[in-house]
């Protein structure tokens, strides 16, 4: 080879070959080699070890536990931890209350506490004074045994006070209710002084006594354990609601819907609604009766405005339709009697009538010895919610939490634990050493993240212009930013609607003029500049853009609704939309046009001082264009145009405030004002459709009327990261397990 090289270059005359590459360093290579046999090795070493679990079906011949069912083999007992040695600060007795899934959170707490303060726990007592009259006691619910050798290496537990301490024998024990949401300091400053001074401390109250954060990782990974593990219902309710499960299963897929709307749950809220005067008085009694029940008078409409209510059966039934439940899903109902009984039900077995409880499951004789011990029923309920295709609560309680964290641990479990089958931090840290020594021209990282960006969750590849709604969205952002942007349409289905290049075009158009007009253009700031012009020279202070400020009203979907309305107005008019940063909507959705804002800044002119007082005085504003009618403001003409116009286009308002939708005010006044602010709570978009000069735009837009809600939403709605981290684990909770997609 260097021959022909040296002939070749002699032929040439002048013509030089290129350097040669530079060898790569004889230690990057050995490196490189040394680190993939360990990884190799390592990896062969994991096999090995998980060979016990799969030898006797790979290597004897025996069918694969994923294409056959396999009989269980009963496994030993796991070897008990070994029990911590400690020296006691005292004995902690405590005494729970509420229901089943509030007791369960404070046992956990309770053991938590234990811990810190290096205390003796005696098995807590449970609530059998409270609406439910249940007697269980916690050995009726829970495995005893097993909750007190769970838990032997954390914490010393005791089955029952030692006689010493008992009432009989004359000791008088110390009593307090702990504060709520206490943190460690409270604990250790001024609990753990109490067990000097008395050997036993008995916490009579244990709801909510321990903080939920702020807490350090031992105690929270504490709370998690015995929440999961030490906690375990005994071998007669597992068998019964294993069997339930079984039953519903062999049904096919089914809901798990929580219907909180019992007795107890509708006197202690004050949610009346839909019940009858003679039921909400005798829910009124029922909040007298109990003490503890701080609320005794409670307003039931400004509850449900507070969307602190429970959903009746009938708005279920609404809210399943919407989800895409059709007639022949299987709904089983994990919750007590409904109050109302079969009457209150009757709309949502019509809509869906496979609903099923647990009394039409199981023979009455399985039953019986559950029968008035709602806490014993309760667990089954929770057994069956956990193993649900689908759980749907209708209400935030602690069922709806405890069986999310159950659901969400089951979950993670089952990806990452993948039984013996794990990946070690030495496999993954030489896993990225070889990754960080290869060449850039690997582009490794680039190619995984294109994967990752266009794969979709049904596992097929998709175009990344599909990942952006076929287009609707512009693909200059971040994706960092804004993560929803580009998950949301992973986790639905295709939008059956496309939208029209028209549509897609505006967009695009819209989005220079925001960019080029938005706040911190040149464009604003000669414009706000002009707002201090005196009433009259509107035509004086029209600049080269000009502005609609959308000022939010009433409850988050009255908001997203006529949000949608501005902004297809501005869409139309191609005026600049602004947002009134102070409802709190930067919070909720990302920005929406890149490479400017759509938040109106804070030294806006018209939102200072007495002036903003003046500015929300809605239709007492001077300049509110229904006011100015109702006044029979001399000519609207063009040398009348104020320097803003606010619009009052809420659910009260006045014929005047409809003039917004006549298409000749549009033309001659409303069009040449240079600020708008609308104020509105309210759907108007079918009124736009109304205006003759703006049909013509809608038709090529929208050529399907009802898609301009579907399409403009997805175009501007996206959750920002923070609330996007909340609905996602809602989803990976309640519905990632689910068989089905449906909506």
């Amino acid at each position: 080879m260097e021959a022909r090289s040296d002939s070749s270059q002699a032929r040439s005359g002048d013509n030089k070959l290129p350097p040669p590459a530079a060898p790569k360093p004889r230690v990057q290579v050995w490196f490189v080699t040394v680190c993939s046999t360990i990884l190799i090795w390592t990896c062969l070493v994991q096999l090995f070890a998980a060979g016990e679990l799969w030898r006797t079906r790979i290597f004897t011949g025996q069918v694969s536990r994923f294409s056959a069912p396999v009989e269980p083999v009963p496994l030993p007992p796991p070897p008990l931890p070994p029990a911590r040695n400690y020296t006691s600060n005292g004995i902690l007795l405590v005494s729970c209350n509420g229901g089943l899934n509030q007791m369960r959170s404070a046992i956990c707490d309770m053991v938590t506490v234990a811990r810190l303060l290096n205390l003796t726990l005696v098995v807590p007592e449970l609530d059998k004074t409270s609406f439910w009259a249940d007697p269980s006691g916690f050995e009726d619910i829970f495995d005893v045994r097993h909750f007190i050798d769970s838990l032997r290496d954390e914490v010393r537990i005791f089955r029952r006070l030692p006689k010493r301490y008992s009432s009989k024998y004359g000791y008088k024990m110390f009593e307090m209710p702990p504060v709520s949401w206490s943190d460690e300091n409270y604990y250790l400053k001024q609990v753990l002084p109490l067990f000097s001074k008395h050997k036993v401390v008995h916490f009579n109250r244990t709801d909510t006594r321990l903080a939920n954060n702020g807490l350090s990782l031992p105690l929270q990974w504490l709370r998690c354990r015995v929440n999961f593990q030490g906690l375990k219902f005994t071998p007669q309710l597992e068998a019964l609601g294993s069997k339930l499960v079984r039953i519903l299963q062999q049904r096919g897929p089914f809901v798990a819907l929580h219907l909180r709307y019992e007795m107890d749950m509708l006197a202690f809220s004050g949610c009346t609604h839909g019940c009858s005067e003679e039921e909400a008085e005798e829910l009124k009694k029922m909040r007298y009766t109990y003490p503890w029940w701080r609320e005794k008078e409670i307003n039931s409409e400004e509850r449900r405005a507070q969307g602190l209510c429970p959903l009746t059966p009938e708005e279920v039934a609404l809210v399943l339709k919407a989800l895409g439940f059709d007639k022949n899903t299987q709904i089983y109902i994990a919750a007590g009697e409904i109050y109302g009984s079969e009457h209150r039900l009757s709309v949502l077995r019509e809509a869906f009538p496979r609903i099923v409880k647990k009394e039409m499951l199981l023979e009455s004789s399985e039953l019986q010895q559950f029968q008035n011990h709602s806490s014993q029923m309760a667990a089954l309920d929770f057994m069956v919610s956990v193993a649900s295709n689908t759980f749907i609560p209708t209400y935030d309680g602690n069922m709806a939490k405890v069986v999310e964290g159950h659901r969400r641990n089951t979950c993670l479990r089952y990806i990452f634990g993948m039984e013996k089958l794990t990946v070690t931090i030495a496999t993954c840290f030489l896993l990225c050493s070889v990754l960080l020594l290869l060449p850039p021209s690997s582009n490794i990282f680039n190619r995984l993240k294109s994967n990752l960006t266009t794969t979709d969750s049904y596992g097929s590849k998709r175009p990344r212009e599909k990942l952006l709604g076929g287009g609707l969205l512009a693909t200059e952002f971040d994706e960092e930013s804004c993560l929803s942007r580009y998950d949301q349409p992973s986790l639905r289905k295709p939008s059956p609607h496309k939208p029209s290049a028209y549509l897609v075009s505006k967009l695009r158009s819209y989005e220079k003029l925001h960019k080029r007009c938005g706040p911190g253009s040149d464009a604003y700031k000669s414009a706000t500049e002009k707002l201090g012009l005196k009433p009259g020279n509107g035509s004086e202070s029209a600049g080269e853009c000009r502005y609609i400020v959308w000022v939010p009203f009433s409850g988050l979907a009255n908001r997203i609704i006529s949000l949608v309305s501005v902004f297809l107005y501005a869409l139309l008019t191609e005026i600049v939309i602004l947002v009134d940063q102070r409802s709190g909507i930067s919070n909720l959705f990302c920005e929406p046009f890149p490479a400017t804002s759509w938040l109106l800044p804070r030294n806006f002119p018209l939102m200072g001082g007495k002036r903003r007082d003046r500015f929300f005085d809605d239709r007492g504003n001077s300049h509110c264009y229904g006011t100015m009618l109702k006044n029979s403001a001399p000519n609207l003409t063009e040398t009348s145009i104020p320097s803003y116009l606010y619009l009052y286009l809420v659910s009260d308002y006045s014929d005047d405030d409809k003039m917004f939708f006549c298409g000749e005010d549009q033309k001659t006044f409303i069009g040449e004002v240079p600020w708008l602010v609308v104020k509105s709570n309210i759907y108007f978009v079918p009124s736009l459709w109304l205006i003759p000069s703006f049909q013509t735009e809608l038709i090529k837009m929208f050529p399907e009327k009802e898609t301009v809600f579907h399409h403009l939403s997805r175009y501007l709605l996206h959750p920002t990261n923070q609330v996007w981290g909340l609905v996602t684990r809602s989803y990976n909770a309640y519905l990632s397990r689910a068989d089905e997609r449906l909506g």
